[in-house]
């Protein structure tokens, strides 16, 4: 019993804590010592054991791994990392820094291999640990594409298992194992790295030829974690290997003992979510998985798997045989238990493989109307206000099942328009229109432009490059108050476009285009003229027509092709050069402006549909818009900003906050034959009001607040309120600032200007809408009491009175909206809570904290925010995770204004930058 008292210890490790048991590593050379044993207890904390793959990126020093979706707290409590330990040897395993409430750590990718890494979250007072597989790894060449079927998709290869006796000395040959021989024959110079115990006692040897050594010295079940590398003829360079994960259980029995057997079965499909008991003696009707020839008592004393949560139902038990598994994400898992018998120290393993069901978990994408959803299945969904996308969606999904195909991602392009990209590289645009959807075939990318604040009444433009090469421009017509079809822009099309290495789309009209050195081509600058019917005219700009183009375009900063011709500034990569095309030279904006720009760096750029702004890197704000004739020095000392549709709000370095508004004339109004003005009105915040601000964001035509103690407050033309004196955690508006003069008409793009909000005592959500009752219109109602809150994650509001509720369980909570299919939306008693509803790797839990943190928020501090329903948030095409991952989510400005203040959600703009520098814009990743 002795022995047993010492697994029971390991056990507690292990299953507490979801994996992760005793362990101790070596390098090739077979040195090294198991870690000490953590002591973890816990009940109420869980963190699992996981596997990250990660690709080896040689030109950036750090990525950051998150865990969030790997632990949780039964009691709801927040967690906080509190330590990462390297268990493997090798250097670049160290650990570069660990951000605790971030639930986050930090390595290198800059060489390809694999760590082991066992990490502690605690409660703050109860702990749990979990070990973290992470693999960096290239992408396999193409050259072994034929052979890729003999390879895991995965990356894993296949477990091997082997028993030994008490003393006994194992001399494995991976590279001639069975189990292996088609992995190991598709590879092209496989290296055999590193072996590591992640579970069990012992000190394993490898060699880089695959000889595994491993010596008995105590009765257990051990877990050895491998890696082969692929150097793929390449000794010398690690970023272009490749990388598989392996594994070999061994079994320790005393040696007086004959070992009982462990069947390996599978499991019937397990819901996502659902947490399910697993009796190894009464298994699904099957009965015992278990055979012990001496007849001894079974004791089921650990189970190990990866990227679920499992532990044992009564871990002191001595006559346990059950456990309890639950997974949160569709695809297959292999659970591994270890049983004991009681006699002389019998130890055998089997596996239990089990296939988790498909969730309601899914990317989200919004657009002026609602949003569509890619679920885990490949299929999609929507919630619009339209009543033809039913019948789009239903033709899409009819399409993907009847050709065995499916959409891998989502895209925005502007209006009510979203690009599908389909398992067969081509793309599918859908969206609210009076044709059949459109398909096009061998795309490499497409280039759209934020339409988060530029919403326009005349056709918005996307461009696709194909994989040809060629370059097609098409257009969005809108008409009236609704948006129809897509259709080939004649006057950029007829042009021969051809060659084109990639692009950059700069305004909704300007695109770049870069071509490769060897073609010969210079680079264009491609600029279309609109003359308020149709565009008329393309303009090719290169390093002849323009002398003064730089030769890699970073932004650009000013295009008016409407009411004054055309004229635009470029700027270079490193926004220090700036180049003026102006032909016309009727509002000389650009040359006002070249020397600011020349001489201060222009740091952050804003537009709406009528208003251009642009921050210095002295803190001096500056606006145009369409009626100046010389640009307008807002304010100085500006820390940062923020555009509604014809203002700009702003806080200062020292906390204030102010704003500036031109006027926005809507007609029809009653008593108002002139236009009446509906923008905020600044001048009627006081002093005292404007020094207590602690949040801000902005509607098209109001500004809405949290102060200092926690109000709500709203500003509108008609001055400052707060609605009530409760106090309030998180503050959201529609985001949505478009533009528009209809007072009784308001277009589909135009702001709604409501508002809601968490209360803090309550924590229930609130509607507000700041402007309605005004002279009779702007009215709008919704009622959150109309429905349960108990498991709403978060709402979102979709067109001003119109607010989605998204579930725990990935449903719809607002039953009055327009579902499609209504089966992937509709509520029901058979869901299960999920950790991550948007599938963006970031729990609930993390990211709704992350918001509520914003209402802490003081001068000099760095914050972010991401929504736990959007995969997106700041809707710039680049997942929150992946700007997390690099660093980017609390990066507002490049600049050196180091004091930060940013809106409520993720405010970087990464479309078209390359902040893991790749040389693949960011939103193609």
């Amino acid at each position: 019993m002795k022995i047993l008292r010492i697994m029971m210890a390991c056990t507690v490790l292990l299953l507490t804590a979801c994996g992760g048991g005793d362990g101790g590593s070596t390098t090739d050379n077979g040195g090294g010592t198991p870690p000490p044993k953590p002591e973890v207890k816990s009940t109420t904390v869980m963190a699992m054991d996981f596997k990250k793959t990660v690709p080896v990126n040689p030109k950036i020093k750090r990525i950051n791994l998150n865990l969030s979706i790997y632990v949780a707290s039964k009691e709801k409590k927040p967690l906080a990392l509190e330590a990462v330990t390297p268990i493997s040897r090798n250097a670049q395993c160290k650990v570069l820094d660990i951000n605790p409430d971030m639930l986050q750590f930090t390595v290198s990718p800059e060489r390809a291999g694999a760590c082991d890494y066992r990490y502690t979250v605690t409660d703050g007072k109860e702990s749990a640990s979990g070990i973290a597989n992470i693999v960096v790894t290239a992408k396999a060449p193409e050259t072994v594409t034929s052979r890729l079927a003999l390879l895991p998709a995965d990356s894993q290869l296949p477990t091997i298992t082997k028993a030994l006796s008490l003393g006994d000395t194992l001399s494995l040959d991976l590279s001639t194992a069975p189990e292996l021989s088609a992995g190991l024959s598709a590879m092209t110079n496989p290296l055999f790295s590193e072996a590591t115990i992640t579970y069990g006692d012992g000190t394993p040897s490898l060699t880089e030829s695959g000889m595994l050594t491993y010596e008995a010295i105590a009765v257990s079940s051990t877990v050895v974690n491998y890696y082969v590398l692929d150097n793929n003829s390449t000794e010398d360079d690690r970023s272009d290997d490749v990388v598989y994960s392996g594994q070999v259980i061994i079994d320790v029995s005393g040696d007086a003992n004959t070992a009982p057997t462990a069947r390996d079965v599978t499991a019937r499909d397990i819901p996502s979510g659902n947490e399910i008991e697993i009796d190894i003696l009464d298994f699904q009707g099957t009965g015992s998985l278990v055979d012990d020839a001496e007849g001894d008592d079974i004791q089921l004393i650990a189970v190990i798997t990866s990227n679920a949560a499992v532990n044992l139902s009564a871990p002191n038990d001595v006559t346990n045989t059950k456990f309890k598994f639950k997974a949160f994400t569709h695809g297959s898992r292999t659970i591994t238990y270890v049983v004991y018998d009681h006699n002389t120290d019998g130890i055998a393993t089997g596996t239990i493989k089990v296939q988790i069901g498909y969730s309601a978990a899914g990317d989200i994408v919004f657009n002026v109307a609602g949003y569509l959803k890619l679920f885990e299945n490949g299929l999609i969904g929507g919630v619009s206000q339209s009543s033809r996308l039913a019948s789009k969606i239903e033709k899409v999904n009819t399409y993907l099942k009847d050709n065995d195909k499916t959409v891998l991602s989502i895209t925005n392009i502007g209006m009510h328009n979203f690009a599908l990209k389909i398992s067969d590289e081509s793309y599918i645009f859908l969206g609210d229109d009076v044709n059949d959807n459109i398909k096009l075939s061998n795309v490499k990318s497409i280039f759209f432009k934020d339409y988060l604040t530029s919403r326009k009444t005349v056709s918005d433009i996307f461009y696709v490059l194909f994989n040809d090469g060629h370059v097609k421009a098409y257009s969005q017509p809108a008409y009236g108050n609704h948006a129809y079809g897509i259709a080939e822009v004649k006057a950029f099309n007829k042009i021969n476009f051809a060659d084109v290495k990639n692009a950059k789309m700069l305004d909704t009209s300007t695109l770049y285009l870069e071509y490769t050195a060897a073609s010969g081509k210079e680079n264009k600058i491609v600029t279309m003229h609109w003359n308020g019917k149709i565009i008329d005219k393309v303009i090719i700009l290169n390093e002849k027509t323009l002398p003064c183009m730089p030769k890699s375009v970073n932004d650009i900063f000013y295009v008016d092709t409407i009411r004054y011709g055309l004229e635009f500034m470029v700027s270079d990569s490193a926004n220090k050069k700036v180049c003026i095309y102006d032909p016309e030279s009727k509002y000389d904006f650009a040359k006002t402006f070249k020397t600011i720009f020349e001489s201060k760096g222009i740091i952050k750029q804003e537009s709406a549909r009528s208003i251009k702004t642009f921050l210095s890197s002295d803190g001096t704000l500056y606006a145009i818009n369409s009626i100046l004739s010389t640009p307008k020095v807002i304010s100085e000392n500006v820390l940062d900003y923020k555009v509604g549709s014809l203002f700009v709000a702003y806080t200062k370095f020292d906390g204030s906050f102010d704003g500036f508004s031109f006027k926005h004339l809507v007609y029809g109004a009653k008593d108002h034959p002139g236009g009446l003005d509906i923008s905020p009105n600044f001048t009627m915040m006081t002093t005292s009001q404007k020094n207590n601000i602690k949040f801000f964001i902005v509607g098209s035509d109001s500004v809405g607040f949290i102060t200092k103690d926690n109000k709500v407050a709203f500003l509108t033309q008609k001055g400052y309120q707060e609605p009530n004196k409760e106090e309030y955690l998180w503050l959201k508006g529609d985001r949505n600032v478009g533009w528009g003069n209809q007072f009784h008409k308001p277009t589909y793009y135009q702001g709604g200007n409501t508002f809601i909000a968490l209360n803090k005592n309550k924590h229930k959500w609130e509607f507000f809408s700041p402007l309605e009752g005004w002279n009779g219109e702007f009215t709008c109602k919704f009622n959150f009491s109309d429905f349960n809150q108990d498991k709403l994650i978060e709402p979102e509001i979709l067109t001003r009175c119109n607010v989605a509720l998204f579930l725990n369980n990935g449903m719809q909570g607002n039953t009055k909206l327009s579902a499609i299919p209504i089966e992937s939306f509709q509520d029901n008693e058979f869901l299960f809570e999920l950790t991550d509803i948007d599938n963006d790797g970031m729990s609930n839990s993390l990211e709704k904290d992350s918001c509520l943190k914003v209402s802490h928020i003081r001068k000099n501090q760095h914050f972010w925010c991401t929504y736990p329903s959007q995969s997106d948030t700041d809707w710039d095409q680049v997942r929150d995770s992946f700007e997390l991952s690099h660093d980017s989510l609390s990066d507002t400005q490049t600049s050196n204004i180091k004091e930060k203040l940013s809106d409520s959600w993720t405010d970087i703009i990464d479309t078209y930058k390359d902040i893991n520098l790749d040389s693949i814009p960011d939103y193609l990743n």
